[in-house]
């Protein structure tokens, strides 16, 4: 794991953008519905139309049909990851001034 790091400075940037942009995606399609489902569920109560995979297959229709919320839950981690580069940039930008 400590050379995870190594690894992926090694890729040309195409390669590595890519394959950041994969991990977010699978944290946004996979691990982040769960989350969203069970914390419903204990702050709303019981998801109206089933359980996860009800919520999860809703999920998934909604983002096929184009659905907002769903769209911004999917690219939600990538939309973090740029934030954080774009703070990072300003955070720089502003200490040379």
């Amino acid at each position: 794991m400590a050379r995870l790091p190594e690894i992926l400075r090694s890729r040309p940037w195409p390669q590595r953008e890519a394959l950041l942009l994969f991990a977010a995606l699978i944290v946004g399609l996979i691990l982040l519905p769960p989350a969203v489902y069970y914390t419903g569920h204990e702050m709303l109560g019981p998801y109206a139309r089933g359980g996860l995979p009800q919520f999860w297959g809703d999920y998934f229709a909604g983002l096929v049909h184009g659905s907002l919320p769903g769209w911004l839950l999917a690219l939600g981690p990538y939309a973090c990851v740029m934030f954080g580069r774009g703070a990072r940039l300003a955070w720089r930008l502003g200490a040379r001034v």
